[in-house]
């Protein structure tokens, strides 16, 4: 049997955020989880002093049944030749680089089974969103032990391998976009005079209300923006403006921008030619 339920190859924030996820709900005890980072061994002996789990080389990785890569996408074609070689024929590697597709990976990592998933910065705090496609081979007690992983921090969800272009953009990205409405809407009511504290506190928990609200109910958005709406009110004049501004095309425009990004990534890291 394995000595490592699970190893990291890599550690930093969005490895911290799983990490921080598995931990808090006891789904791997800490002594079955591995840390590697052939390019900084040291930062890999205190991420695993820090977290109580263990730290090794790159032929530690032998010992792990499931192996997640979470560096950062560029270097995976220099990464792949240091940890490749020292993954179980069989084992299941997990991959959250983006613009790194199933078909890079099984080039690159033959004789694995291969899951690509997207997890987002909700991680953190335990709300996060994670959109996930399993590849050929992988059993079910595989993909149960990747979903377990991103569950444990909030919700993962199947998709096809396309469909993680739109979880990129969705997710992935979202809260960006949320964080990008929240400074509009602080800077518009500073400007009209509110002070900028008064304008953060205000906006952060409206934002957080509204998001519980939503997670209260299984309603679709619209419906809780018609209760708040009332026909030729305040709200109304203020979404008949956003539209007229062109937000809804603007937020689709943002997200195609994107998924386009999410290929020229692979273009510029791995060097493929469409």
């Amino acid at each position: 049997m394995p000595s490592y339920t699970l190893a990291f190859v890599g550690h930093g924030f969005m490895a911290t955020a799983i990490l921080k996820g598995i931990l808090d709900n006891e789904l791997i005890p800490p002594e079955k989880i591995l840390v590697v980072n052939a390019h900084n061994p040291a930062g890999a002996e205190a991420f695993a002093r820090e977290w109580g789990i263990a730290a090794g080389p790159p032929e530690a990785l032998g010992e792990a049944e499931t192996v997640l890569l979470a560096f950062k996408p560029q270097g995976f074609t220099a990464a792949a030749p240091v940890y490749g070689p020292h993954i179980g024929a069989g084992r299941l590697v997990i991959s959250i680089l983006a613009g790194v597709e199933l078909r890079d990976l099984a080039a690159a990592l033959p004789g694995v089974h291969l899951l690509r998933a997207m997890p987002n910065l909700g991680l953190s705090v335990g709300l996060g969103a994670t959109g996930y496609t399993p590849g050929p081979g992988v059993t079910p007690e595989q993909e149960a032990l990747a979903e377990s992983v991103f569950s444990a921090a909030g919700v993962a969800k199947k998709v096809t391998e396309e469909g993680l272009s739109a979880v990129m953009a969705l997710s992935g990205s979202g809260p960006a976009y949320f964080f990008y409405l929240a400074e509009a809407m602080i800077d518009a009511a500073v400007a009209a005079g509110m002070d900028r504290a008064s304008a953060e506190a205000l906006c952060k928990q409206t934002m957080r209300g509204a998001a519980a609200l939503w997670g209260a109910e299984e309603v679709p958005p619209e419906t809780l923006r018609a209760r708040v709406t009332s026909k030729k009110g305040t709200t109304d004049a203020a979404i008949r403006a956003m539209e007229a501004g062109g937000l809804p095309a603007a937020v689709a425009s943002g997200m195609r921008a994107c998924m386009a990004r999410g290929k020229e990534m692979r273009k510029e890291f791995l060097g493929i030619e469409e």
